[in-house]
């Protein structure tokens, strides 16, 4: 019991349900943040700078200055003040969401261009430390200053793609109802992956011991992505499928088709 408290409250009896905590601390923290972007209105310039300028200094902290962060006794990927930047960036933009979008499409080249030289950059600084020395999972943290730009190129990047898709669409074509099925799905995959992982890797794996490395990467992809569509799609149909899936049930919604 004590275990089970320990890792709801922390967020780490899995790899990543962290993300899942620091979401909950943004909902608690929706009404302050909406204070922020509203009181800032004439200066978001100003506002997206200095958070900026903070989120680089948080994770130069986390990266280059360990010592400075033992207070958070491991736990630093679990709170909302890791990812300040990205917090209000993303406030910011949804408060000027027409105009955003409108910049997005109207330079898309630029932006995709923009999104692919981030990535050069932040391959450099991987292959950088690496050089220097640093383990893999050392150079390739998501804790450190360069990670500031890849995730912003990232975000702006793919709500280009996202863009860029919308205008395009064809409500009617194979692919259009392909998309649409992996979106519906896509919030109960990420929930439900890693209990797949778990169940395919647990102990003295069968898989493991049946598939042969490299292929074993590839093999555990392919099922975990195949298990976690049937995992998803099993819970989209029954009363359990908000909290599983944050969609409602398929089934419920079939009633009320029927009903009207």
């Amino acid at each position: 019991m004590t275990t089970a408290a320990e890792g709801i409250v922390t967020g780490t009896a899995w790899y990543h349900l962290y993300f899942l905590l620091v979401t909950m601390q943004v909902y608690l923290l929706l009404p302050v943040i909406v204070w922020l972007v509203r009181v800032t209105r004439r200066h978001h310039v100003t506002l997206l700078v200095v958070s900026f300028v903070v989120q680089l200094a948080v994770f130069a902290a986390y990266k280059y200055e360990p010592h400075s962060i033992d207070w958070l006794h491991g736990y630093q990927k679990q709170f909302f003040f890791s990812y300040v930047f990205f917090i209000v960036a993303g406030a910011v933009a949804a408060d000027h969401a027409d105009a955003f979008l409108r910049f997005i499409r109207e330079h898309r080249r630029a932006v995709l261009w923009a999104f692919a030289g981030a990535g050069a950059v932040t391959l450099g600084v991987w292959w950088v430390q690496v050089g220097l020395g640093q383990s893999l999972y050392a150079a390739g943290t998501p804790l450190q200053p360069v990670q500031v730009l890849w995730s912003t190129a990232v975000f702006v990047g793919f709500l280009t793609i996202g863009a860029a898709w919308a205008d395009r669409r064809r409500a009617d074509s194979p692919l259009a109802r392909v998309v649409d099925y992996a979106s519906d799905r896509s919030f109960g995959i990420f929930l439900s992956h890693p209990f797949v992982i778990w169940i395919l890797l647990y102990g003295d794996s069968w898989l493991e011991a049946v598939v042969p490395k490299p292929w074993l990467t590839l093999v555990t992809v392919v099922l975990v992505l195949v298990l976690s569509v049937a995992v998803t799609e099993v819970f989209r149909w029954t009363p359990l499928s908000v909290p599983l899936t944050g969609r409602p049930s398929r089934a419920r919604r079939r009633v009320a088709r029927t009903a009207a």
